[in-house]
């Protein structure tokens, strides 16, 4: 019965955040981000700034990073759909001579219409739509913003109700301070990670004169955030248009090149940088990846790991609620490990 009623009230939070989603998806990403950018604040602030100057460098930050961001995808994605017929066209091109050179080496594509998803027509209207949810997506970038000057300004004073409230119950602030350190780190981690492999991409790119390179690489940045196929669903839209304007072996290359940096950076630089408190078995971040795009559609997709990780605390808190936080982590730590690795302040957050 304990069970069942830990489960339905699980149903009842996630039907809750997927009904209230259009409020909650951007409130969500906005405190995520300000949790990523307080130790910059924190620096600041020790540096010997006032804590609102600080607080106001780091905002302006975020929106000039932000604001050329918006204005290289603006700009981008506006010119590439002027361009999209050109390209439909040589698609149709492509994929003709395709048929052709099949028919002429005795493979017949008649019945099976081989190509048919990948002719100029049917990309394009994909194009477009994907062209269209983006920039509508663009749209509510200042209201992102509002959000995170506004929880900027008032962290302190959330930070000291936490810290009041939650320290009336045993070793649950430091389990919480422990988990915004593990959260900061992986993005950190995640960042670089996603730096080096859209750097890659865009370099590719570059190197095959590839249309709007900076574009793809962006998107890239953002897409690899997504666990297991962020990178993948991202590298389509260049690979296609490197096969367009360049042929089939320039988007074999950049499909290959991609893949490798992108298998360094998970199994290389990831296990360098992150500890063990930060894996996650991958069936999770999969299944992670499809609820939180279900319940907050494209933040849910993004933040997909680190939503389940708060799951995780939450889950950790309550010894009738242990059993199922195990399940969301990655390999135990043993105990030499947890000395080495964890401050004493943090340790109880790696239940």
């Amino acid at each position: 019965m304990r069970v069942v009623v830990v489960l339905a009230c699980i149903a009842i939070a996630i039907a809750g955040l997927k009904f209230a989603s259009s409020v909650m998806a951007p409130v969500i990403f906005a405190g995520f981000l300000t949790l990523v950018s307080a130790p910059l604040v924190d620096t600041l602030h020790r540096k010997g700034l006032p804590r609102w100057l600080a607080i106001s460098v780091t905002c302006l930050s975020v929106i000039v990073i932000g604001g050329v961001v918006f204005f290289t995808l603006y700009t981008s994605l506006s010119h590439f759909r002027d361009e999209l017929p050109t390209y439909q066209a040589q698609m149709a091109n492509r994929t003709s001579d395709i048929d052709s050179w099949l028919d002429d080496h005795g493979i017949d594509t008649s019945g099976a219409n081989t190509l048919s998803a990948f002719n100029g027509e049917s990309l394009g209207k994909i194009a477009l739509k994907l062209i269209d949810f983006i920039l509508a997506s663009l749209s509510g970038f200042w209201f992102l913003f509002l959000l995170i000057i506004f929880f900027m300004i008032d962290s302190e004073l959330l930070a000291t109700r936490a810290q009041q409230q939650l320290s009336t119950v045993d070793r649950r602030w430091p389990a919480v301070r422990g988990f915004v350190r593990d959260l900061q780190k992986f993005f950190v981690i995640k960042s670089v990670e996603n730096l080096l492999i859209s750097g890659s991409m865009v370099v590719m790119l570059i190197i095959f004169d590839v249309p709007f390179p900076f574009l793809w690489g962006i998107i890239g940045f953002f897409m690899s955030y997504i666990p297991a196929v962020g990178l993948t669903l991202a590298c389509i839209p260049p690979v296609l248009l490197a096969f367009v304007t360049n042929g089939a072996t320039a988007a074999i290359v950049i499909a290959v090149g991609v893949t490798i940096v992108n298998q360094v950076g998970d199994h290389v630089i990831l296990p360098l940088m992150a500890n063990k408190r930060l894996s996650m078995p991958v069936s999770i971040q999969f299944v992670s990846f499809l609820l939180w795009t279900w319940v907050l559609g494209p933040v849910g997709a993004v933040l997909a790991i680190p939503l389940t990780m708060t799951v995780r605390l939450i889950l950790s808190m309550s010894t009738q609620t242990v059993w199922l936080g195990d399940w969301l982590s990655g390999p135990a730590l043993d105990p030499n490990e947890i000395e080495a690795t964890v401050t004493p302040d943090t340790t109880t957050a790696v239940r």
